[in-house]
């Protein structure tokens, strides 16, 4: 049973930190599910991920993360709600943009 568990878990670890190299985030909130009525177009995977993702949040909740995966989700941006995934991505252009131009200074085109 225990192979099994950490076989999912590795799974789903893998295709959240795809979704997350994607895009940035794994801001997906689960609560959006809980509202039929609402055609948000979610895939499959997304909706596994969003429960995934709530899973590993209560297993983080209840004490039971070791170091190393609760290190491993933080990396992907698991427990991070969207405000900060938000603030990162801006910080990383920003630092992408200082390393081009070496300044922060708005450009404007004539």
């Amino acid at each position: 049973l225990e192979d099994l568990v950490n076989n999912y878990f590795e799974k789903m670890y893998a295709k959240a930190k795809e979704f997350y190299d994607e895009h940035g985030h794994l801001d997906i909130d689960y609560k959006i599910m809980q509202l039929p009525y609402l055609k948000l177009g979610l895939t499959a995977e997304e909706m596994e991920l969003i429960i995934w993702k709530e899973k590993c949040k209560k297993a983080r909740r209840e004490g039971k993360l070791d170091s190393r995966t609760y290190r491993r989700l933080l990396d992907i941006g698991v427990f991070m709600n969207s405000h900060e995934a938000n603030w990162n991505n801006m910080y990383t252009l920003s630092c992408i943009y200082y390393k081009k131009y070496g300044n922060f200074k708005k450009y404007v085109i004539e």
